[in-house]
């Protein structure tokens, strides 16, 4: 007869621990996790560590090679930049980088369709030969949202359902396919940083 398991065991046993930082240090030292999560803000406040200022400068240069409209190179580089600090975390991951798609389409289907092909195309001119299925989007579960997940999934990208408050949102999240969804509790600052006054170019 084998012996009961304890809560811990119970857990530690069914249980896998995401990486909800940029912070490779806390992924090399913690590690290895199951996925990395971010989002705008996380990006932000890890970028602005001094010993991260060659990152800032190599984003900058892929936004500047993309497009000389500043509205379309600072756009490009805050994703240049989100994926930057989620490939220094992808050798402690088992799973997958969750990088969040722009605010600006949470009700735009075809905006949030373009970003996240984006996201996807900057991974592999970084990292080329990355396996596709270690990445995954992050994009609002709006009407507009899901919809998008749908067509991404149709095109093999994975995807999240974020911003996630209802049973009914994780309903139609699974419906059109997503891989994952994630329930929102977050800091006030995360939800000012995300607000539209702030994330207007991201």
């Amino acid at each position: 007869m084998s012996e009961a398991l304890s809560q811990l065991d119970f857990l530690r046993k069914y249980s896998g621990i995401d990486c909800d930082t940029l912070d490779y240090n806390v992924a090399r030292e913690l590690g290895p996790f199951i996925n990395c999560t971010s989002n705008q803000a996380i990006a932000y406040f890890e970028a602005i560590k001094p010993e991260n200022h060659d990152i800032i400068i190599k984003a900058a240069e892929l936004a500047n090679d993309y497009d000389p409209d500043e509205d379309k190179c600072i756009a490009y580089g805050v994703k240049a930049l989100m994926v930057l600090l989620s490939l220094r975390m992808l050798p402690y991951l088992t799973g997958s980088v969750l990088t969040q798609s722009t605010m600006r389409g949470a009700y735009d289907t075809d905006l949030t369709v373009k970003d996240a092909l984006e996201i996807v195309e900057i991974y592999k001119r970084l990292s080329p030969g990355i396996d596709i299925n270690r990445i995954c989007i992050k994009i609002p579960s709006t009407y507009e949202g899901l919809e998008a997940c749908q067509i991404l999934k149709a095109k093999g990208i994975n995807t999240l359902g974020t911003i996630l408050f209802t049973l009914e949102q994780a309903v139609l999240a699974h419906e059109v396919g997503c891989q994952n969804v994630s329930p929102y509790v977050n800091e006030l600052k995360v939800l000012l940083f995300n607000a539209p006054a702030y994330s207007e170019t991201y």
